[in-house]
């Protein structure tokens, strides 16, 4: 029986309780700031850890992973590396690998199996409903035959820095660059296998630097070997050069609890400093980061710069910017808290300014999807296509036939691309060939020569079609005078450029018609596309397409610019990631190094950043979709 003293204990934890759940309602909008006041405690990092802070998937360029290696036989599961032993992987956490496989076929497209598995697994649970710890049971076998057996305890975030502390300083085997044969084994596939580094010119240029930087480092830790390397290819206008499997962070790594996001190209422009949720400003009334740790913010970008490809600002700006996240890249010295100074504006008086000491992290923020927008009809006649990157296979295609469907009777289509990174050409070349008026003539918009990397004429067939690009010989007709004019046009560009024979196949043209079947296309109907700084790959190259086509418009920012066919080539236990083709845009020039240019510029405003904010290139679009001329 409750006494009355107990009921009064009651009484006054039901009332806390109450209160708490009430200020937690009211701070909803202002959650995400005062997060940043507080968050980032020292060795904080893991999700639960940093609570919404972190939520959502780890990006593609910082794998997590229980596997130090994978590789995929001609037939059967794949292989993964443990330590210093492969083993055919059976079960992951007692799912069985062939229905871990086709989940992921079915979910994210046959196209990106490989990527997904190997990099971003705990997405992979999360997106079935399942939960990846972070210590796992793998049920393996021995690549070289044997029984079945449990492999417990491995780790799954990230992995090397986790083997790297348990054996006391040990470099982790799987991403050694100490080893000078090793680098110049790293330089030997550029001089050979990188389609930019040949054409230009510079593979001589790179290999010199290396001795040079040997001559005077002979024995480099692995990560400033892995820094020389990355800034050598930094010096091509190649966008997929890189490396993978290597370390090239100070060890442990600390990261900067922020999301730093460019308000234009050129240098100068404004910094916008978001909460990794995306939930806020890093101060609700200074958007923007003027300096780290004392040191401007623009000299800060400078040096990261050195690190990434020399493209086009669109790309060097943004990726600068998020390999900022690192910390060491912004302090010499203890790195486990950053000051950034925050202003109203750029040119704002120091009184107006503030300084914010944030802790930082042991886990990298993530920029994941952005804009987050589900495909719908947001307005009468108007249907939004979003496509946050590109996919393939027949799930994707079929998804993408059913969305077209539901616009049939929309008179405006806006397709928005912004934030993607790229993938397959399938579903925009589709896109494309939906959009295109009854009668237009058919749009070459690619052309390509690749390199000959000791592959026969069925291997490089087999790989340009995989791009959808063909040999100008096998065109007919209307697609034939396209891909030719093409080539006039590319002829001047390709001339500079050192493209022999020997080393180069001949030309491959994409070009795209239009299609009967699923035809969107209506007279007097218009087509927006949304386009932004982080589209590269295949989706500049649904971007060249599509800017070519009559009643399309793009808006936005320009985009990167890249589209190299890259291959990874494996090298010890790293692999070097480097383009095979040189790519010419429809004008002719090439199109790394430059993007492609929306035909309505709308450059974005702080609030474009954050969750609640406006969108000032959607909010264009709809203006222009309510005009009628």
């Amino acid at each position: 029986m409750v006494n009355r003293r107990d009921r009064w204990w009651l009484a006054v934890l039901v009332f806390v309780l109450a209160s708490a759940a009430l200020v937690w309602t009211w701070l909803g909008p202002q959650r995400a700031t005062l997060a940043v006041e507080v968050v980032g405690a020292p060795d904080a990092g893991t999700l639960d850890d940093m609570g919404d802070f972190f939520r959502g998937s780890v990006e593609g360029s910082d794998p997590v992973s229980p596997f130090d290696g994978v590789r995929w036989p001609a037939k059967g599961e794949p292989q993964v590396l443990i330590g210093d032993v492969w083993y055919e992987l059976v079960a992951v956490e007692g799912w069985p690998i062939g229905q871990l496989l086709s989940f992921v076929e079915t979910k994210y497209g046959a196209a990106r199996v490989a990527k997904r598995f190997e990099e971003d697994l705990a997405e992979v649970f999360s997106a079935a409903g399942r939960v990846l710890p972070a210590e796992v049971v793998l049920r393996v076998r021995l690549a070289s035959g044997g029984g079945e057996k449990d492999v417990r305890s491995v780790a799954t975030t990230e992995r090397r820095h986790h083997l790297w502390a348990r054996r006391a300083g040990a470099a982790d085997p799987a991403a050694t660059l100490d080893d000078a044969v090793l680098l110049r084994e790293f330089v030997a596939a550029i001089q050979t296998k990188h389609s930019y580094s040949i054409a230009t010119g510079s593979s001589g240029r790179i290999a010199s630097a290396v001795e040079a930087f040997l001559a005077a480092e002979p024995s480099p830790s692995p990560p400033r070997a892995a820094r020389e390397l990355m800034r050598l290819l930094g010096t091509t206008i190649d966008g997929h050069a890189g490396l993978e499997g290597v370390d090239w962070e100070p060890r442990p790594p600390r990261y900067l609890p922020a999301l730093l996001c460019p308000m234009g190209d050129e240098p100068g422009t404004a910094i916008v400093g978001v909460s990794p949720d995306r939930g806020g400003f890093l101060d609700p009334v200074r958007p923007f980061v003027v300096a780290i740790n004392g040191t401007p913010i623009e000299e800060i970008i400078g040096g990261a710069q050195a690190y990434i490809a020399d493209g086009s600002a669109a790309l060097t700006r943004e990726r600068a910017c998020r390999l900022l996240r690192s910390a060491w890249l912004a302090c010499s010295g203890d790195a486990s808290t950053l000051r950034v100074l925050l202003a109203p504006h750029v040119d704002a008086a120091p009184e107006d300014r503030r300084e914010l000491t944030l802790n930082t992290v042991i886990r990298k923020p993530t920029y994941g999807e952005w804009p987050r927008r589900e495909s719908a009809a947001i307005a009468p006649g108007v249907g939004y296509l979003r496509l946050a990157q590109m996919d393939g296979g027949p799930t994707v295609v079929d998804l993408v036939r059913r969305r077209m469907s539901d616009f049939a009777s929309c008179d405006t289509l806006i397709i928005d691309v912004r934030g993607n990174g790229g993938g397959n050409r399938e579903v925009p070349l589709l896109l494309a060939s939906m959009v295109m008026p009854e009668a237009h003539a058919p749009v070459a918009y690619n052309a390509v020569r690749a390199l000959r990397l000791q592959e026969s004429r069925e291997a490089i067939e087999e790989r340009m079609a995989t791009r959808f690009l063909r040999r100008v010989e096998t065109l007919t007709g209307a697609e034939r005078r396209a891909a030719e004019a093409l080539l006039e046009r590319a002829a001047p560009h390709a001339a500079k450029l050192h493209l022999p024979d020997d080393l180069f196949t001949g030309w491959y043209v994409g070009v795209v018609a239009p299609r009967a079947e699923g035809r969107w296309w209506q007279p007097g109907r218009r087509v927006f596309v949304l386009m932004d700084n982080v589209c590269f790959s295949a989706t500049d190259v649904f971007l060249m397409a599509m800017k070519e086509i009559e009643g399309v418009t793009l808006v936005g920012r320009p985009s990167a610019g890249g589209s190299g066919m890259a291959i990874s080539h494996r090298i010890g236990n790293a692999s070097i990631r480097l383009s095979s083709m040189i790519s010419f845009a429809p004008d002719g020039a090439l199109l790394d190094g430059r993007g492609v240019e929306p035909d309505i510029s709308v450059p974005p405003s702080p609030g474009d950043y954050v969750v609640g904010g406006e969108d000032r290139a959607l909010q264009a679009v709809l203006d222009l979709a309510s005009t009628r001329k």
